[in-house]
């Protein structure tokens, strides 16, 4: 019983984070000049969301063993898109010095 109350807590938790996150990239989507690290919080934002709606879905079941399986999955996955998001978060950030630069700005 105990465990079924904090697996339902948790998938609660993921879904507000995905909650969230959507908001945080709408707000962002409003400025003019968006945060570097806005990629690599919004990626984040959905990974660990997702993990935290899979993952007590996956103990509520009863397959332990898909979730070492599952958890290798997501860290290899979350590796890979907190990459993409640095990725764009460094292209931002080029685009943001070239701009300065042409404005003579520090």
């Amino acid at each position: 019983m105990v465990i079924i109350i904090i697996s339902l807590v948790l998938i609660l938790l993921g879904i507000l984070q995905l909650y969230l996150t959507y908001r945080y990239s709408q707000n962002i989507k409003k400025l003019k000049i968006r945060p570097t690290t806005a990629p690599f919080a919004i990626w984040s934002g959905v990974v660990f969301g997702i993990f935290f709606i899979v993952s007590p879905i996956l103990v509520m079941i009863g397959n332990v063993k898909a979730i070492s399986n599952a958890g290798h999955v997501m860290s290899i996955i979350g590796g890979i898109l907190f990459w993409i998001a640095a990725i764009f978060a460094l292209v931002r950030a080029n685009k943001m010095r070239k701009q300065l630069k042409t404005q003579n700005k520090p």
